[in-house]
């Protein structure tokens, strides 16, 4: 139809590779073809890498209440409050580092998580994870050229909601380790980004702005 501009349409399914920054953190994401590096503030290593994730969904919700009335009661006014966005992981495979996130645990060993030495995990009343900036990477096809872009989303400032199921039976599938976090606003705002990024390209956003 004259005047009206075509969308492209893209199809979503990839799961995606995430990454727990520090809040405050400036995230340059890069692309070569469909590959996927970061440049980060201060060389700040990411905390946490999971990229063996088996689901990767961001879910977004929100309330309504309703002006009713009339014969029959029928809704005349609506409105909309609330919005609410929680992204769920569930990964394959687990670490010391990933029980001690999940459960909101603190680590007691000579070497903390990342090695074979003695190490226990201690769940307790009063500690709990710290907010982090998440970056996921995943691609998206189109649909009229088949080909894969690079799609990257962002919750600037994200609350680990502390809970878990530990499954050990003796037939089955093997358990997974599943972790929910809750977009709290920023600043500008935001609850969460997303970014489609062009071939060879990059894009630069940070969260030093995350009301405190």
């Amino acid at each position: 139809m004259a005047g009206v501009e075509r969308v492209t349409p893209y199809g979503l399914k990839e799961v995606a590779d995430v990454r727990f920054y520090p809040v405050g953190t400036t995230v340059t994401i890069v692309t070569t073809g469909t590959d996927f590096a970061t440049i980060v503030s201060a060389a700040t290593d990411p905390k946490f890498i999971f990229d063996t994730l088996k689901v990767s969904n961001i879910e977004v919700s929100s309330e309504d209440t309703s002006a009713t009335g009339g014969k029959g009661n029928p809704e005349l006014i609506s409105w909309s409050y609330g919005k609410e966005i929680t992204f769920t992981m569930e990964d394959a495979v687990f670490s010391l580092a990933t029980l001690d996130l999940m459960f909101g645990a603190h680590a007691e060993g000579t070497n903390g998580v990342d090695d074979d030495t003695n190490t226990s995990i201690i769940v307790d009343a009063n500690t709990f994870p710290s907010n982090y900036h998440v970056v996921g990477f995943t691609y998206i096809r189109n649909k009229d050229t088949g080909a894969d872009a690079p799609f990257v989303f962002e919750i600037p400032n994200a609350k680990v909601q502390v809970g878990g199921t530990l499954t050990m039976e003796a037939d089955g599938d093997p358990t997974t380790f599943e972790m929910t976090l809750k977009a709290l606003k920023s600043k500008d705002e935001s609850l969460v980004k997303f970014h489609r990024i062009g071939t060879g390209s990059s894009t630069t956003h940070n969260s030093n702005n995350v009301a405190g």
